[in-house]
């Protein structure tokens, strides 16, 4: 399955939980305060997705920025869709 989250007016996701997410295979771009924005008793992992530009996510990236509880290690060089 591939999704798209993009062109929200805060966060494209919002993650509330104290357990673990996986997200993958989804294009987040365009979104106006972070790309995914988890709070700190979240672990979340967030490999293989576009984030709106090459260089990744936020904030070492030009991408939509991410929290500090998301994990990026690796993500996609151009769009899913």
């Amino acid at each position: 399955y591939s999704s798209t989250i993009s062109q929200n007016s805060d966060s494209g996701l919002y993650i509330d939980l104290a357990s673990s997410a996986v997200i993958s295979n989804t294009d987040i771009f365009g979104n106006a305060n972070y790309g995914i924005e988890a709070l700190a008793t979240a672990s979340v992992t967030a490999n293989g997705n576009w984030w709106g530009h090459v260089s990744g996510p936020g904030p070492t990236g030009s991408g939509d920025k991410i929290t500090a509880s998301v994990i990026v290690t690796a993500w996609r060089g151009s769009p899913v869709h």
